[in-house]
């Protein structure tokens, strides 16, 4: 086979076999071949350049899509905040008026301020106050700028005082004229108080709470002509009790009708300050200064208290701490028609005889026909029932609730029919302190005492007795002309007793039982022991 050297026609195949084979082409298959390649070649720089169009135009086309996706996020975000705004405008809250609105804070501070401890302060550091109201909104700052929660200030007990911030509290009240209420106990910087608050504002103050200080001595008579309660604190034994006598401040004050003194001294206090209008008084409260006090003797005596309630015949509302002290005998009983509540608490020392022990205490000097409440505590020494029974007598009131305790575990001797036979008006009695027969649970029972009944506290002795007092409230229960409602808010009646060795005299089975029947009528009972206490709300679930 010849070979042709002319390049144009000849073209070398080589095989993976490492084997070669020329195969030679005439003019016209040459031509026809070098047209393919040409066109081949084209072929493959065109679709090389589409692919890279392609790429390009997606490239392109994500950008576009990417910057589209951003964009309509963005205004998803945007109505998303529109349509916040807008639910925000129509909340319930808002369509209330500013005037509703202060009205709603207002008794919630009233009600915080009636309370005491630190969470209720109304001081510029505390977290509770106008200061963080006036940050919700422009409706709430409006109401926390221009209505008077800023005329009640309680500024930390044992704290330093900063004269600019109670400066900026005294700006806000510059142009209100609202009473104020100001809680100003055992701080710390007295004269800033006294120069930016009590100085400028006098008149304004009608609930005042302050410990008192020589400062006091040097103010003028009638200073405060709108201050109706006021609390004074009298820590330093007797001289702020001193400093409280000679004030002439306290004169003149018309509108005064609550007094607190909290006072401390290591022996009776006998001066009645001259200046305060005791004939005008409606409240009256008399302890000690601590709660926890180690002294041997309270100052505030028998004798004391009865030269205030003499002072006071407009007394509606009493509360009194005192030691027990001998009285004159010819001192006739004091006579107070209008007083509805009296809590009293005695401490005797010594240890007299039981005609001394009645004879010391308040209420063998006191008539009260208008009485309704009485809390009666006694420390040291038994309880003298004979004491309230003659007291209740002697009055002729229609006592509805009776509280007394004494500071004795128990009293060894049952609660006598006699003395509840004198409280067929009761219809509330803590008596947690006596143990009550189960003769006489069976007589309250059967409707022969304590007839109207509501609420009872009483020590029993076991099984039979929480089984008198289950049939009690089913009683009460079956009083009820319509059926108690599944609804009903409060209970048909309320009893909490104290059983002691409830192990073995009242077994658990018994003990569940008598809460289920007291649950299905829509009672309450609360079963205390020694080592558990059980009541409605956590009997059997089933």
């Amino acid at each position: 086979m010849s070979i042709d050297t002319n390049p144009a026609i000849l073209h070398r195949i080589e095989f993976q076999a490492a084997s070669s084979n020329v195969i030679i082409l005439n003019a016209e298959e040459a031509t026809l071949a070098k047209l393919l390649l040409k066109e081949l070649s084209g072929m493959e720089t065109t679709i090389s350049s589409a692919l890279l169009l392609i790429q390009q135009f997606s490239k392109k086309k994500r950008r576009e899509l990417r910057a589209e996706r951003i964009a309509l996020e963005a205004d998803m975000d945007r109505v998303r905040s529109r349509i916040q705004r807008l639910t925000i405008a129509i909340a319930p809250h808002k369509k209330v008026p500013v005037q509703v609105l202060c009205r709603i804070f207002r008794e919630v501070w009233c009600m915080a301020w009636t309370r005491s401890g630190d969470f209720n302060s109304f001081s510029p550091k505390s977290n509770y106050g106008p200061w963080n109201l006036r940050q919700i909104c422009s409706r709430w700052r409006k109401a926390a700028l221009f209505e008077p929660f800023w005329c009640c200030l309680a500024l930390l007990p044992k704290t330093d005082v900063d004269r600019s911030r109670v400066r900026f509290w005294a700006q806000n009240i510059a142009q209100l004229s609202h009473p104020l209420s100001l809680n100003l106990q055992n701080i710390k910087g007295e004269e800033i108080v006294h120069d930016e608050l009590i100085l400028p504002y006098h008149e304004q103050i009608s609930d005042l709470k302050i410990n008192i200080t020589g400062m006091f001595l040097g103010l003028p008579p009638n200073f405060f002509p709108s201050l109706k309660h006021l609390t004074v604190f009298l820590g330093r034994w007797l001289e702020q009790y001193d400093m409280f006598v000679q004030s002439a401040c306290f004169s003149g004050m018309n509108s005064l009708r609550t007094l607190t003194i909290h006072v401390n001294a290591p022996y009776p206090i006998t001066t009645v300050p001259s200046t305060i209008p005791w004939s005008q008084l409606t409240d009256l409260t008399l302890r000690p200064y601590f709660k926890q006090f180690t002294q041997t003797q309270y100052p505030v005596t028998t004798p004391f208290a009865l030269t205030l309630l003499q002072r006071c015949p407009n007394l509606k509302r009493c509360k009194l701490i005192l030691t027990m002290r001998a009285v004159d005998k010819s001192t006739t009983p004091i006579h107070h028609p209008t007083l509805q509540c009296l809590s009293l608490t005695e401490k005797l020392n010594a240890a007299p005889d039981a005609q001394q022990q009645q004879e010391m205490s308040l209420l063998a000097h006191l008539v009260a026909p208008s009485l309704v409440t009485l809390e009666s505590k006694f420390l040291r020494r038994g309880y003298p029932v004979d004491l309230i029974g003659s007291f209740i007598t002697r009055s002729g009131c229609v006592l509805r609730n009776l509280f007394i305790e004494s500071d004795q575990r128990r009293v060894p001797f049952d609660l006598s029919t006699s003395f509840l036979d004198q409280l067929s008006s009761l219809r509330q009695l803590k008596a947690k302190c006596f143990r009550f027969s189960d003769g006489t649970i069976e007589r309250i029972v059967n409707g022969d005492v304590l007839p109207n009944i509501l609420s009872l506290s009483l020590a029993a002795n076991g099984e039979a007795s929480i089984c008198l007092l289950t049939q009690l409230i089913e009683r009460r229960s079956a009083q009820y002309i319509d059926p108690i409602p599944a609804n009903l808010t409060s209970p048909v009646m309320c009893i909490t007793v104290c059983v002691e060795n409830s192990s073995t005299a009242c077994p658990e089975e018994v003990l569940v039982g008598c809460l289920q029947r007291v649950k299905a009528c829509q009672g309450f009972m609360k079963v205390k022991t020694s080592e558990t206490t059980l009541a409605t709300w956590d009997t059997y679930k089933g």
